[in-house]
């Protein structure tokens, strides 16, 4: 039986009819509701619910002397009422960025306790940070120029120590030139 023909019984009073046009359009309401889906956190299912009483107000105003199959009609109901049931009442409002926004509040999916505002990067602590490694750096510079100039002195504890750090370094080289050897034999 067709869609219009079950419009029809439907209007003529046989209510029991309902669930067979259901079936027949359900497919169509699923295919755009999940276009729909998680807009403005509507789930599948309040989208799927939308689109039943979609299908009850336009039976109850479908005219099939206007010429137009139901599915179309249909069709016009269901998106007004999806665009109802997210809150985009235009094209235009797909692109408001309220529309899209998110709570840095919310709690993650992962975790109760984590929010998005817990991994935003904080400027304040970036800058001081930058600034407690610039201090290390010059603090290392200081004391390498402090043991080269010992060991220049002739102090042996100090050349002792500028050995060990030229031994660590020339071995650190050479484990790095290691690695992008077999790096390059990899490719």
């Amino acid at each position: 039986m067709s869609n219009e023909e079950l419009v029809a019984l439907i209007q003529a009073g046989d209510r029991d009819r309902i669930v067979e046009l259901w079936h027949q359009v359900q497919r169509m309401v699923y295919k755009q509701a999940a276009r729909w889906a998680g807009l403005n956190g509507t789930t599948m299912e309040d989208l799927e619910q939308a689109g039943f009483i979609a299908m009850l107000r336009a039976v109850d105003s479908y005219d099939p002397s206007r010429g137009t199959k139901f599915s179309t009609y249909l069709f016009h109901r269901l998106r007004a009422e999806l665009s109802a049931a997210t809150g985009y009442n235009s094209k235009r409002s797909w692109f408001d960025p309220l529309q899209n926004a998110v709570s840095l509040d919310a709690p993650l999916e992962d975790s109760e306790d984590a929010t998005l505002a817990d991994f935003i990067p904080d400027p304040a602590a970036a800058a001081e940070l930058a600034q407690q490694r610039a201090q290390q750096s010059e603090a290392v510079k200081k004391s390498r120029q402090k043991m080269y100039a010992d060991a220049a002195a002739g102090d042996p504890e100090a050349q002792a120590r500028y050995e060990r750090h030229l031994a660590a370094r020339r071995e650190n080289y050479h484990r790095k030139k290691q690695a992008e050897a077999k790096a390059a034999q990899a490719s």
